[in-house]
């Protein structure tokens, strides 16, 4: 009509303004029918652009050419203007997200946020040479200068600042505002790789001593602490398994736990904050080998996965990295009996990180300690 197609409802039918196209429907309890296709863009965006960053990260890291660097950090820098003013409480009763129905979280959701943040902050670690490239600090100073940004970033000292605020110190601040939490290790990992990440004090020690201390906030938007010591001690039993129902629950704390850990063994500053040095913690690596079925998976119980199906409960790189770090000899022997027999009772073949030094020996150490 008058040059104009005219759909079903009209020329807004299927429109989503921000808030989601509702097409005119009221459920049974009296809610009205919202269509989130922008919300759904906005979720699928960021968990595309996050690891996007990590793979120009990567790609620099392992090839030096820096173009990736470039591009990686012309996203990143992005990513940081805009990060820390994230909130997506006032959307809570609008749209489903990551947020176990807290309604909290920054981007996404406070549980899938921290993957977000985990991975800005070791793009960040991964990128921070670029901060002295004269190229890119042209292109970011004049796209500052375009968009009238208060950081002029016109020096490797401003962009690099833009980076520590708004994504270091910013991912940290939303661990103790709520925005970060989700299941046990999450919000502990991203604080331990912001602490080491921003690399000077006070701040390095302030965030590591938070992940240890015991919350005596709300728990929702105040969390003065990460409670490691506390769940260590209250919520995993003698046998080293945590107090989820599901076997794969509990294993997902090891795994996001293991971020924190193997982060802080690059701490080189005073105190002892290494997890693996804790025999609660190093205990935690034991329990799946006492549930293993036929020697390769393990039983799919409580609310995790689907009905009737097996699995083997975390990646084989997180004991493998146990194994390595720690120096109790009694866990480590279990820990290596674990990888060799869930690896098909044979030592070769191992998923090693690229950055392992000597794979060949690390094989001959874990064949040192199984029972053969």
């Amino acid at each position: 009509e008058n040059g104009k197609v005219l759909w079903q409802g009209g020329d807004m039918w299927g429109v989503d303004d921000g808030w989601g196209y509702r097409p005119g429907r009221i459920y049974t309890d009296g809610l009205e029918e919202r269509i989130g296709y922008i919300a759904r863009y906005h979720y699928e965006f960021w968990m595309w652009v996050y690891s996007k960053v990590g793979t120009f990260a990567d790609a620099y890291i392992y090839t030096g050419d820096i173009k990736y660097g470039r591009a990686g950090a012309v996203l990143l820098d992005r990513i940081a203007d805009i990060w820390p003013s994230f909130d997506m409480y006032y959307f809570r009763n609008m749209f489903l997200n990551t947020h176990g129905g807290s309604g909290y979280g920054a981007a996404v959701g406070r549980i899938n946020d921290s993957y977000i943040a985990r991975g800005l902050l070791q793009s960040t670690d991964k990128l921070y040479p670029m901060v002295e490239d004269e190229e890119l600090i042209r292109i970011l100073s004049e796209d500052a200068e375009k968009s009238g940004l208060e950081n002029d970033k016109k020096s490797s000292e401003s962009v690099w600042r833009n980076w520590e605020e708004g994504v270091v110190l910013a991912s940290y601040k939303m661990c103790t505002d709520g925005r970060i939490n989700g299941n046990f290790g999450q919000p502990q990992g991203v604080a331990g790789l912001a602490a080491i990440v921003v690399g000077k004090q006070p701040e390095t020690n302030d965030i590591l001593n938070w992940i240890y201390a015991t919350s005596t906030g709300n728990g929702k938007t105040v969390i003065t602490g990460g409670n490691l010591n506390a769940t260590l001690f209250n919520r995993v039993d003698r046998d080293g398994m945590g107090d989820e129902a599901s076997p794969r629950y509990n294993t997902s704390w090891l795994s996001n736990l293991s971020t924190f850990a193997d982060a802080t063994a690059m701490y080189t500053g005073e105190g002892d904050y290494q997890p693996y040095n804790i025999p609660k913690f190093i205990k935690m690596y034991t329990p799946q080998i006492d549930i293993l079925i036929q020697n390769s998976k393990h039983p799919n119980v409580g609310d995790a996965g689907s009905v009737a199906t097996v699995t083997l409960n975390g990646a084989t790189a997180v004991w493998l990295q146990a194994f390595a770090s720690t120096d109790n000899e009694e866990y480590k022997k279990k820990i290596a009996n674990y990888i060799y027999t869930v690896n098909g009772n044979k030592t070769t073949g191992y998923k090693y990180d690229i950055f392992t030094k000597d794979p060949e020996s690390a094989e001959e150490d874990i064949l040192k300690y199984v029972d053969t």
